[in-house]
């Protein structure tokens, strides 16, 4: 079985690349232009239960492959010194006590009930 973590990552020579390595979030090396094995592929399409034809399994190579790319271009980024965060806004939990203001309305809201049946509005069956 493969471990989503440890997908094989392999030097893209068809892109002219150099072999270039950089370090990933977990400290472990990457190449450089990337390339998706069909294993990998195979295992993420089980993962989501997708059922992929060889095109689509082809197609998803590639965009897996564009995705790791760019993340490389954000890895070069300069980061030291910057918190990690998850939202680009500050979010706040909002709690209040639950308190009734004005009741549920039940009467007001009933009393223009053209039929009404045990404090509920009734209406014609629908369902033989």
């Amino acid at each position: 079985m493969i471990n989503l973590m440890n997908v094989k990552l392999i030097s893209n020579e068809m892109n002219g690349n150099d072999g270039n390595v950089s370090n990933d979030l977990t400290g472990k090396e990457v190449s450089m232009g990337h390339r998706i094995d069909d294993e990998t592929i195979e295992y993420v399409g089980i993962l989501a239960k997708l059922s992929l034809t060889g095109q689509e399994k082809e197609k998803a190579k590639a965009d897996m492959e564009k995705m790791l790319d760019y993340i490389d271009t954000l890895n070069e980024l300069d980061t030291q010194g910057i918190e990690p965060m998850s939202h680009v806004f500050p979010v706040n939990n909002v709690f209040r006590d639950d308190v009734i203001s004005n009741g549920d309305g039940s009467e007001e809201t009933l009393a223009n009930a053209p039929l009404r049946k045990n404090n509920e509005f009734e209406v014609p069956k629908t369902i033989g």
